[in-house]
C-alpha cells in the first residue's frame, strides 16, 4: 500500500483509531494515527497518546486497511461478566443467595438485557431493586445480605472492562441511595 493512501484512510476516519490490516494474507488489528507532522504512526501497546512511526517495510506489505468499530455489545458484556461472577462465587462458596440470583439472571432473554444496557448507572440501581418484585429473581425466605451488594453487582454487569471488585463499603455514598 502506498504511504499517502494509508494516511488518507487513517485521516478520513478521524474518530476511529482501530484498523484491520491484511499483511501477507493475515489479518491484524492495528491502532494507527497521523502525527502533527503528518507521519503515519502506530500507538504503543497500552497507550492512548503516544506511539512510534510505522515501518515503511510493513506498510508495503499491507494489502488493505479498513477501520473497524471496537464497541462491544451490551448483551455480550453482561453475559461474560455474569459467567465470571458465577464461576468465582461457585468456587469460593461465598454468598450463596447472590449465586442463586446470578444463576436466575442467566435465563433472561437478550432483548431485556439490551434494554438494561441502554440505561444509566442510577437507573440500573433502581432496576436491580425491582428484580425480585417483578419475578425475575427468586423470592428468598430471608435476605441475609445487604441490598446494596446486589445493586452494585447488577450495575457492574454492564461494565465493559470486567468485574474486578465489589466495593460494598462506599457504594451508597457515591449514589446517595438508601437501603
Amino acid at each position: 500500500m502506498e504511504y499517502h493512501q494509508a494516511i488518507q484512510i487513517v485521516d478520513e476516519s478521524k474518530r476511529n483509531r482501530h484498523f484491520t490490516a491484511v499483511i501477507d494474507g493475515k489479518r491484524e488489528n492495528l491502532r494507527l494515527f497521523v502525527s502533527s507532522e503528518g507521519i503515519l504512526c502506530q500507538f504503543k501497546k497500552g497507550s492512548k497518546k503516544w506511539g512510534y512511526p510505522i515501518d515503511p517495510e510493513l506498510l508495503m506489505k499491507i494489502s488493505s486497511l479498513t477501520p473497524y468499530d471496537q464497541k462491544t455489545d451490551g448483551v455480550k458484556i453482561f453475559r461474560r461478566n455474569l459467567e465470571k461472577i458465577i464461576k468465582h462465587l461457585s468456587a469460593s462458596h461465598l454468598w450463596p443467595q447472590i449465586l442463586e440470583d446470578a444463576k436466575a439472571l442467566q435465563k433472561i432473554d437478550d432483548a431485556l438485557i439490551q434494554e438494561w444496557a441502554n440505561k444509566s448507572r442510577r437507573e440500573l440501581y433502581e432496576t436491580s431493586r425491582d428484580l425480585r418484585d417483578n419475578g425475575i429473581l427468586p423470592e428468598q425466605a430471608e435476605q441475609t445480605y445487604d441490598c446494596g451488594l446486589t445493586c452494585e453487582l447488577f450495575a457492574n454487569l454492564f461494565d465493559a472492562k470486567s468485574i474486578k471488585t465489589i466495593n460494598y463499603h462506599s457504594w451508597g455514598k457515591e449514589m446517595d441511595i438508601e437501603k
